[in-house]
Parts: structure tokens; sequence; C-alpha cells
């Protein structure tokens, strides 16, 4: 099973919420909240959908409704 990486993330919520890649901070990325980045639930949803499907990884919905930062997302994802 590979790696998810931050990139892999960032790519993946960029995708999935339409935001333009130059508007999202890459600076402390990490532990920035998808509340502050403007991300709702539903991009969080369909980027976890995105993660799954590209690393055949599952991560279950009662932990991806605690992640509130990339870090906790890839920490799970990566379990």
């Amino acid at each position: 099973m590979a790696t998810i990486t931050e990139s892999d993330v960032l790519a993946a919520l960029i995708a999935s919420a339409g935001e333009p890649e130059s508007e999202v901070p890459a600076e402390g990325l990490l532990d920035t909240t998808f509340e502050e980045l403007g991300y709702d639930s539903l991009a969080l949803i369909d980027s976890v959908s995105r993660l799954e499907k590209r690393f055949a990884v599952k991560i279950p919905d009662h932990l991806v409704a605690d992640c509130r930062t990339f870090r906790e997302l890839i920490e799970r994802a990566n379990g």
C-alpha cells in the first residue's frame, strides 16, 4: 500500500473543491483547518473518496468526521 502524502491530499482537495492551487496556502498547510481553507464537508467526503480509490485504502466515515486538518487526515489514511 502506498503512503498518502501532503501533496496527494492537497491535489484531492483542490480537485473536489474546485479551488485554484494558487489560492491554497502552502505554508502551514498540514495544520490549517479545512474550515479555515473554506472546504465544506461535501468537499472533504469527495476528497477522501478520491484518496481511497487512488491508494486502495478505506478511511471509515467516523474517522473522517473527526478530521479537522490535513495532518489528521493523512495520519488516519496511513493508519
